[in-house]
């Protein structure tokens, strides 16, 4: 994540996801995350979840890379 992408999905009222996807990168080590499309298809989800009720394309997209990751990270062995 950019320092200008976080900043902007700050002002947006996205701390708390900011601070979950940072605590996720500091717990990935030696994988690859998940990729693009799959984050594309969770913040989709995200979005079609709030019903028309207003919201953030990047806060849905962080949303979306922090659930990908820390379930990766459960199902990742020790």
């Amino acid at each position: 994540m950019t320092l200008r992408h976080g900043n902007r999905v700050r002002k947006n009222g996205g701390e708390q996801v900011v601070r979950d996807l940072q605590r996720a990168d500091a717990v990935e080590t030696g994988n690859s995350g998940p990729t693009e499309d799959e984050i594309r298809r969770r913040a989709h989800e995200i979005y079609l979840s709030r019903h028309g009720a207003p919201g953030s394309a990047e806060v849905d997209w962080l949303q979306a890379e922090m659930e990908l990751r820390c379930r990766a990270a459960q199902t990742r062995p020790d």
